[in-house]
């Protein structure tokens, strides 16, 4: 059965900072709750795209894409003007489906700011592993939705940039993709005239992934992480080491494991603006 993977609102909240902090700040750009735990569970016909562990140094962290297993679990998204809306019982709406990029920015009131703010600068996204499909599916999304396309050729007017760049030895991992499609769509949708950085990391570890956030910190406004893992003490070395770049809005996805679940890093990080809550998926 084919799966569709989604943004909550919770990590659009954080998106919505892009066009309303100062230097511009990113949110985690994603669906929530990698992980079920600490007396929560997923709701029934969803679960959690890429695994993860929590706690250690040098365990794997969780992406934050959610995905629909079962089409009878549509919780009545809407789609969008023109089109059907589901509701209880309903079967899921027609492709596309979901909340379109108006409907995103008029959720955060930022339908002017979406439209004027954000040209000529670069957000960065920092991800595991590599989706081979990225500019292809970014450059789908956008047409979908009438937004600037990607710059292509000699284009150098009235198109968004979009660079890709992995660590030596990232290979391609279909959870982690479906998390990065997501976080390039969730970036065009609340800012459409951003320019974006994608950075893949060749692993899910807070090294790794600090490696490549120091390798994104160079010409970008924010960097996102819609990723969590669990807190140790090797937190403080890595604070310093990979998150400390003033003058960068740096967020990260927190809540995966639902309140009792803690904080999760790196949004407990100092340096880092922490995106999370509950999840609200009706």
């Amino acid at each position: 059965m084919g799966r569709r993977a989604f943004a909550t609102v919770v990590g659009l909240s954080g998106l919505a900072a892009l066009l309303t902090l100062p230097m511009a700040a990113l949110a985690s750009p994603v669906g929530q709750y990698g992980r079920g735990g600490g007396g929560w569970s997923w709701p029934a016909g969803w679960s959690g795209a890429c695994a993860g562990s929590d706690g250690g140094a040098t365990s794997a962290v969780a992406c934050n894409t959610i995905e629909l297993d079962n089409p009878a679990a549509w919780q009545g998204h809407h789609v969008g003007p023109g089109r059907s809306h589901g509701g209880g019982g309903s079967p899921a709406p027609t492709t596309p489906s979901g909340y379109d990029p108006a409907d995103l920015q008029a959720a955060y009131g930022l339908t002017t700011a979406s439209a004027n703010d954000g040209a000529g600068n670069t957000v960065a996204i920092v991800d595991a592993y590599s989706d081979p499909d990225a500019l292809s599916n970014l450059s789908t999304y956008r047409s979908q939705w009438d937004l600037e396309p990607v710059c292509s050729g000699r284009a150098t007017s009235g198109c968004i940039t979009f660079t890709q760049e992995s660590q030596r030895g990232t290979s391609p991992n279909v959870g982690w993709s479906e998390e990065i499609s997501v976080d390039l769509d969730m970036v065009s949708a609340i800012c459409p005239k951003c320019n974006i950085l994608l950075v893949e990391a060749s692993s899910p570890t807070f090294a790794s992934l600090g490696t490549a956030e120091n390798t994104a910190a160079t010409g970008v406004v924010s960097i996102g992480n819609s990723y969590a893992g669990g807190e140790s003490s090797a937190d403080i070395g890595y604070n310093t080491s990979y998150h400390s770049h003033p003058g960068i809005t740096i967020t990260a996805a927190t809540g995966d494991s639902g309140y009792a679940g803690g904080v999760g890093y790196p949004a407990a990080s100092p340096d880092v603006i922490a995106v999370g809550g509950p999840p609200s998926l009706r």
